[in-house]
């Protein structure tokens, strides 16, 4: 499992780094990555959840990945019906782009108190691994919230706040694939 994790990282950084190389494009057209890109996390942290509750030798127990999955299928959803209401009105397009920013926002929010639960469980268990989750949970919330009460200043720079969300997750990702112990090559 640890190299879907470095593969949805990669594919995590690949959206953020096209988000701040193309800052002023569409942000439907970005949009749509990253809804892709939840829907993916979603499916394999849903995925992950089953195939760690069927390993009879895993004590070790991360409640993330049943909300983290649940969350990205919720918001990928949400991102898509956003992307296709904004190919349907047309005129909707810029409302729409701060829809989609509001929807990412409240995700990384979500996903940020879902990584400081998980550290502050993963404390209780073991006393390794713990601080990097609590760390990154915090960074996830603030740069959340942030998204969320600058809406004004982040409509100019949507690629750009997307990217560095997105690198963020990436980063993320891929460092839990060697922090968290129940996930095996």
């Amino acid at each position: 499992m640890r190299p879907i994790y470095v593969v949805l990282g990669i594919l995590s950084f690949v959206c953020g780094i096209l988000c701040l190389t193309n800052p002023f494009e569409s942000f439907i057209t970005i949009g749509w990555l990253v809804a892709i890109f939840l829907l993916l996390v979603g499916v394999f942290f849903i995925i992950m959840f089953f195939q760690s509750r069927q390993n009879a030798q895993s004590n070790f127990i991360v409640p993330n990945k049943p909300a983290v999955g649940v969350a990205g299928l919720i918001f990928g959803v949400l991102l898509i019906v956003v992307a296709i209401l904004s190919l349907v009105i047309p005129s909707m397009e810029e409302a729409m782009d701060l829809v989609i920013l509001i929807v990412f926002s409240v995700w990384m929010v979500v996903n940020g108190f879902i990584s400081i639960f998980t550290g502050v469980s993963i404390r209780k268990q073991s006393d390794s691994g713990w601080v990097f989750w609590i760390v990154f949970g915090v960074i996830v919330v603030i740069a959340g919230i942030y998204g969320l009460l600058h809406l004004a200043i982040f409509s100019e720079a949507l690629g750009l706040v997307l990217g560095f969300l997105l690198l963020l997750y990436g980063l993320e990702l891929i460092c839990s694939a060697w922090a968290d112990p129940d996930i095996n090559l």
